[in-house]
């Protein structure tokens, strides 16, 4: 059984988002002691810089035709990623994360399932975050609280019916929303919010779900970080400090696990640096 990670990179006017993915896949290679590969799907897999492409396992084109090029938040693709990934067993990663240490054990809890979502999310401080500012579609709605950030799939009869429904509500987002969300109904199509409306229409929200602390991640929205008041940006709020030798304090707490950074200005040409350093010195030996 071939396993991996799956980047999906589309970029927009404002955000590289395939610069975010190619150090996600560096902190991968320089974390992971088992599971590291990485395969990067994009709109144009020529953009990719030449010497980043030895990061990926494989660059993949995103197929047929782009159903985000009026998009500005460049989402509407994502159904097609079941259908492009070239593992048994698949993690879909969003491109604006890093990896700060081994999770490969992950891997052995995951197998046992056909999808597993990272359903609680930890503040910088690796508390429970309480994530109800963002989730009133949730709660209104009573939808899993399902994160795509990080998504596990094995492929299977079931899981190509549920991802059926995923392409069917992405593409006609505004109706399915209009029938199924009448409450806090979002205004904007959101990927947690279409993989957790067909889990709930297939009934298999608890399938899904994770009991255990893993997976998850620390996620860095501003109002997710249990903090009395918050700002509209976490980084505007807290310092972050990373050392030539990958590692991360957020404030005085040091970072593991996988780490959702949110905020794309967070991606200094100091933290770039030190991941191509590293990276460059673990391949040339």
């Amino acid at each position: 059984m071939t396993k991996g990670y799956l980047i999906f990179a589309q970029n927009n006017k404002s955000d590289d988002y395939v610069k975010m993915a190619y150090v996600l896949a560096m902190s991968i290679k320089l974390t992971q002691k088992t599971i590291a590969n990485v395969t990067l799907v994009t709109d144009i897999p020529d953009a990719v810089q030449e010497h980043w492409k030895d990061v990926f396992d494989e660059v993949i084109a995103n197929p047929w035709s782009d159903d985000a090029w009026f998009s500005t938040w460049k989402i509407e693709n994502r159904w097609k990623l079941y259908t492009v990934s070239p593992y048994d067993e698949t993690v879909i990663l969003d491109a604006d994360m890093l990896f700060l240490s081994d999770v490969s054990y992950w891997w052995d809890y995951l197998s046992n399932h056909n999808m597993c979502f990272v359903t609680k999310s930890r503040t910088y401080r690796g508390e429970v975050a309480d994530d109800s500012f963002y989730r009133r579609t949730f709660i209104e709605n009573n939808l899993p609280n399902l994160y795509s950030a990080f998504f596990y799939f094995k492929k299977s009869d079931e899981t190509s019916e549920y991802w059926n429904t995923v392409k069917t509500i992405t593409l006609n987002w505004k109706l399915f929303y209009k029938k199924f969300l009448p409450q806090e109904t979002p205004k904007r199509l959101s990927m947690d919010v279409v993989f957790a409306l067909a889990a709930k229409m297939h009934g298999i929200s608890d399938d899904v779900t994770s009991s255990f602390d893993y997976p998850t991640i620390t996620h860095m929205k501003a109002h997710a970080q249990n903090w009395k008041s918050a700002e509209s940006k976490w980084n505007t709020q807290i310092g972050s400090y990373m050392n030539n030798n990958g590692s991360l304090k957020i404030g005085n707490y040091q970072q593991s696990g996988i780490f959702h950074y949110t905020e794309k200005d967070f991606l200094t040409p100091h933290i770039f640096k030190v991941y191509e350093t590293l990276y460059r010195k673990s391949i040339d030996g």
